[in-house]
């Protein structure tokens, strides 16, 4: 699993850098890779994480 892991990154990141050379709009590349790699990681981290420790599974409080 960490070897698809890291290629998935490696992919997102050469897809970002692709849309930059393509002269997309760059705020939302680099936002949409940035929320897309956080993801991934929470994802890759489920297993190994109560849902107290997990941010992107626990529910918002103010």
């Amino acid at each position: 699993m960490q070897a698809i892991s890291l290629w998935l990154a490696a992919a997102i990141v050469i897809l970002t850098g692709w849309a930059i050379v393509k002269k997309y709009q760059v705020n939302m590349v680099l936002f949409i890779a940035g929320l897309l790699l956080k993801h991934h990681r929470c994802y890759e981290r489920r297993d190994k994480l109560s849902s107290e420790e997990c941010h992107c599974h626990r529910p918002f409080r103010l």
